[in-house]
C-alpha cells in the first residue's frame, strides 16, 4: 500500500515545483530556456491528446476549451502548450502520417505499448534519463519511490524510453454468476472445471427462471466472456515458467478448449455463439436474463437493465475455478502505466519534460479530476470533495480526462469514495465491486499472465506475420475440435502444432525464448503488483 506520508511528500513536491515554475528559472544544463523565459517569451510544444468526438456541446474544441486554458494560465509559466488531437480509434495511422510529414507533436501518449514499442525501435523517440535527471524534480522523485515503473520505462539498451503513472491496482473485468439460480436449484459457486460444467448444464437445462420454457444458458463462448475459460487455463501471451523462461502454451490452451467441448456438447452455451464476433449478444443475453454466468466490464447502468428484466435477480461475483495449472484472477490493468513518449525531433525537450512534471502532480490531477473548488466541488465532511451539481460536473469536467492522462491516481484515495445518496442499484453494484476485488486482488490466485505485458517485445516484422497469420488459422483448428463431433481437442493440438511448426512459428518461440533469457532484468513479475494496491 502507498504509504500516507508519500502522498504528502509528493504533494509538497508537486507544491515546490509549482513555485519553481512560476519563478521562471532556468531549464537546465545546454539550455537557453531561462534566458527565453526571462525575456518574456514561451518555450512551445504541442501535446497528444485523443480525439473521442465526445466534447459537450459548448465546449469548445480539443485544441481550445476551458482546460486547455487553464492549464495553460497554471502550468511552467515559460511553457506554451498546444494540444493535438489524434482520432482515438486511428493512433497509428495518424501518427505514421504525422512523423512522415515532421509534424508528430512533441509529446506522444497512448495506451498502446506495441506502437509505443514501434516507435522506440524507429528510433522516433528519445531517450528520457538525463532529460529527467536535469530537468524534472516531481517525475524523478516518482521514479525513485517507485523503480518498477522505471523498468517498464526501460528498453534492451538499458535506457529509459518513457513517461508513466501509477494507478495502484484494480479490478478490470468481473466474472459474475446468478446467485438466485443457484439458490433455486441447489448449486453452489463452481470451484473446479467440472463443477463449472455441472453448474452450467443445470443453468441450461432446469428451467432457473421459472418460465417454463428452455431458453437459458449456463456460459458464453463469445466476447470477453469466453475469457472466463482462457484465464482459467493460464493461457494469456507471455506464459513463463517459475524460471521466468518463455513456454508455449499448448497443452493448457489443449485444456481450455477441452472444457469447451464439453460444455458446447452439453447444450449449456449458445451453439450459435460463432456469429456472436463482439460478444455484444452474450452480454445482452445476461442482462436479459437469459444467461447464467458472464464476465467483462460491468457497471451500475448495466445492473439496473438486468434488474429491469429480472427484478428478482442476485449477482455475486465468482472466483475463477482452480485447475490444475493453478488458480488465478480475471483481466486485471497494470498499477503502471508507461504511456508518454517524447518526439526525437522536439525543440525543446526540457519545456516537455516541466510540463509533464506540472501535468503529472497530485495538484494538478485533483483539479482536473473534481474540476474547480467552490464551483464543481466542496469539501465533504469526509474530507474529499463533494460535487455540488453533478449535471455541471459533466457538462464541464468529466470529458477532460485525456489532458491529465500522466497524473497517477494512487494518491488520491477520495476517488474511491462512495458517492452520496446512492440509490439501491449503485449500493449493490458498490457492494458486488467490494466483492469482486476481495477475490481478485489476492496475490495467491493472480492475474493470469507471469510479468506485466508492458515489457513485453514487439516481433520483428517478418516474425510479427508468420505469428498474426497462423494464429488466426490456428485459432479456427481449435474452434473445430468445439463444435466438430469426433474431431478433438488432441487432434486439433497435433494438427496446429502442426501448422505452426510449417508456417516457421518455431523461429516465433525462439525469438521469445532468448528475449525472455536475455532480458530478465527488465521483467517486472505480476505478483510484485500486489504491494502497489
Amino acid at each position: 500500500m502507498i504509504k500516507i506520508k508519500y502522498a504528502a511528500m509528493l504533494l509538497a513536491l508537486a507544491g515546490s515545483l509549482a513555485a519553481c515554475n512560476q519563478t521562471g528559472g532556468k531549464t537546465g544544463v545546454g539550455d537557453s530556456g531561462g534566458d527565453q523565459a526571462r525575456q518574456g517569451e514561451k518555450k512551445k510544444i504541442s501535446v497528444m491528446v485523443y480525439d473521442r468526438n465526445s466534447l459537450p456541446q459548448g465546449e469548445g474544441t480539443y485544441e481550445k476549451n476551458r482546460w486547455t486554458e487553464w492549464i495553460n494560465q497554471n502550468g511552467p509559466k515559460d511553457v506554451e502548450v498546444t494540444f493535438v488531437p489524434v482520432p482515438r480509434g486511428a493512433v497509428r495511422d495518424k501518427l505514421n502520417t504525422m512523423f512522415a510529414s515532421g509534424s508528430a507533436p512533441d509529446l506522444i501518449l497512448d495506451y498502446d505499448a506495441a506502437l509505443r514499442n514501434d516507435l522506440v525501435i524507429q528510433k522516433l523517440v528519445m531517450p528520457l534519463d538525463e532529460l529527467i535527471e536535469k530537468h524534472s524534480v516531481y517525475y524523478k522523485e516518482l521514479l525513485r519511490k517507485q523503480p518498477a515503473l522505471a523498468k517498464l520505462s526501460m528498453k534492451e539498451d538499458g535506457k529509459n524510453y518513457m513517461i508513466g503513472r501509477i494507478d495502484g491496482l484494480d479490478i478490470n473485468h468481473y466474472v459474475l454468476i446468478r446467485q438466485d439460480w443457484l439458490k433455486k436449484l441447489n448449486l453452489q459457486v463452481p470451484t473446479t472445471p467440472e463443477e463449472l460444467l455441472n453448474v452450467a448444464k443445470a443453468f441450461a437445462e432446469q428451467d432457473p427462471d421459472g418460465n417454463g420454457k428452455k431458453d437459458t444458458y449456463g456460459i458464453a463462448l463469445s466476447g470477453t466472456s469466453d475469457n472466463i475459460l482462457t484465464y482459467m487455463f493460464q493461457t494469456i501471451y507471455p506464459v513463463l515458467d517459475s524460471n521466468l523462461d518463455y513456454v508455449n502454451p499448448w497443452e493448457q490452451t489443449k485444456a481450455s478448449y477441452e472444457l469447451k467441448k464439453k460444455l458446447y456438447e452439453a447444450g449449456a452455451v449458445d451453439k450459435d455463439f460463432l456469429t456472436d464476433t463482439t460478444g455484444k449478444k452474450a452480454e445482452q443475453d445476461f442482462l436479459s436474463g437469459k444467461l447464467g454466468m458472464w464476465g467483462g466490464n460491468f457497471d451500475a447502468k448495466k445492473l439496473e437493465s438486468l434488474k429491469t428484466s429480472s427484478p428478482g435477480a442476485e449477482l455475486v461475483p465468482m472466483a475463477l475455478p482452480k485447475t490444475k495449472f493453478g488458480q488465478y484472477a480475471p483481466e486485471l490493468g497494470s498499477p503502471m502505466s508507461p504511456i508518454g513518449l517524447i518526439n526525437r525531433s522536439a525543440k525543446h525537450p526540457d519545456a516537455v519534460m516541466k510540463f509533464i512534471d506540472f501535468i503529472g502532480s497530485p495538484e494538478t490531477g485533483k483539479t482536473m479530476y473534481y474540476g474547480i473548488e467552490g464551483v464543481h466541488w466542496k469539501n465533504g465532511e469526509n474530507g474529499c470533495p463533494q460535487i455540488i451539481d453533478e449535471a455541471k460536473y459533466k457538462q464541464e469536467v468529466t470529458w477532460n480526462r485525456d489532458y491529465f492522462m500522466l497524473t497517477s491516481k494512487y494518491f488520491d484515495k477520495c476517488q474511491k469514495q462512495k458517492k452520496a445518496n446512492m440509490t439501491d442499484i449503485e449500493k449493490e453494484f458498490d457492494r458486488i465491486t467490494e466483492e469482486a476485488r476481495k477475490l481478485y486482488l489476492d496475490p495467491k490466485s493472480p492475474a493470469p499472465y507471469t510479468v506485466d505485458k508492458n515489457v513485453v517485445p514487439t516481433l520483428p516484422q517478418d516474425l510479427f506475420v508468420i505469428k498474426q497469420n497462423t494464429e488466426t488459422s490456428m485459432k479456427d483448428i481449435w474452434v473445430k475440435s468445439i463444435v466438430t463431433p469426433g474431431y478433438s481437442p488432441d487432434q486439433a493440438l497435433a494438427d496446429t502444432q502442426s501448422m505452426w511448426k510449417k508456417s516457421g512459428g518455431d523461429k516465433v518461440d525462439q525469438y521469445y525464448a532468448d528475449w525472455f533469457k536475455d532480458n530478465k532484468k527488465l521483467l517486472v513479475k505480476v505478483t510484485d503488483w500486489y504491494s502497489m494496491k
